[in-house]
């Protein structure tokens, strides 16, 4: 491991949504409902036909999401093995959140803009200005930090 330093405040800001994001999957894992039509009907009919399935799948879902939201921190702090293996790592997801959120967010706008049909107007919303943007926020964060520690020996 590399010796601790201090995180670059774009990490710590890249985190907020990730956690976000995780915090709200553990919610509705537990069978919290507030703001869960805003990923839309069809996941809180998943949801009502296997409550125990859909929360463990959940729950997964956001410990994953909390283990990316930190895990940028600590490579930055030099608290992880191999710093160009977790580098690497965060860049691949950086853009994939980046490219998950746009497609979301693009199609929740479509639909307000009536491209396509509007069947879910809050799950629509959730995705349109919601969820899907924050996706898009938390990329983009991780890209700007590590853009701006590249220059930074990771040994």
């Amino acid at each position: 491991m590399t010796r601790p330093r201090k995180v670059h405040p774009l990490f710590l800001a890249a985190a907020v949504p990730g956690v976000l994001h995780g915090v709200a999957s553990l919610y509705w894992a537990t069978g919290g409902t507030f703001l869960a039509d805003t990923v839309g009907e069809w996941a809180l009919d998943m949801y009502r036909a296997d409550p125990v399935g859909v929360g463990a799948m959940l729950a997964v879902i956001g410990v994953a999401k909390l283990i990316a939201a930190l895990v940028p921190i600590a490579n930055d702090a030099g608290r992880l093995p191999a710093p160009h293996f977790w580098r690497g790592l965060t860049w691949a997801g950086s853009v994939g959140i980046i490219l998950w959120g746009l497609q979301g967010m693009v199609g929740g706008l479509l639909q307000f803009a009536g491209v396509w049909i509007l069947t879910d107007r809050r799950g629509a919303i959730g995705h349109a200005f919601l969820w899907d943007p924050l996706f898009v926020l938390w990329g983009g964060l991780l890209v700007g930090a590590l853009r701006r520690t590249r220059k930074r020996r990771w040994s």
